[in-house]
């Protein structure tokens, strides 16, 4: 799913003008970040990360984080991404980044019941995700037992 379709389904169910599409991409590049960095490098074969040019965006937006974790990042200038960016996630489970925007959008407009409806059909989904990734991809090994 690209950056603009996650906007455009989210904005069609919960029409909303009051965010520009910069603020929606940045909310998509926060989960982004959060499931490359809880979920895919702790598995082998999800995604060629180095080939993803949204990859590198995350990266360089959250560099202090990258930092803090050691990890390599490729660069530092400033990156910019297009709406017509790919996200991370597959197709069975791209119904996460709509829920998600949707608990944005109700958050930050002070709704807060319909923000709760949607953090939890996220948080569903989100561990649905992590489960099928669990069954799917072999774990990296990080550590080595010697005897």
């Amino acid at each position: 799913m690209k950056i603009k379709e996650a906007i455009e389904r989210a904005d069609k169910l919960l029409n909303n003008n009051n965010y520009s599409e910069q603020q929606k991409i940045d909310w998509l590049a926060e989960l982004d970040e959060r499931i490359l960095r809880e979920v895919f490098i702790n598995h082998e074969g999800l995604c060629d990360i180095e080939e993803l040019g949204w990859i590198a965006y995350l990266r360089n937006k959250f560099l202090p984080l990258y930092e803090s974790l050691a990890a390599e990042i490729a660069t530092t200038e400033e990156l910019s991404v297009t709406a017509e960016e790919e996200l991370l996630l597959p197709m069975q489970y791209q119904d996460i980044y709509i829920y998600f925007l949707l608990y944005k959008y109700a958050l930050h407009g002070g709704e807060r019941e319909r923000a709760e409806y949607y953090a939890a059909e996220y948080r569903g989904l989100y561990e649905q995700f992590t489960r099928w990734v669990t069954r799917t991809y072999k774990p990296i090994q990080k550590a080595k037992i010697t005897g």
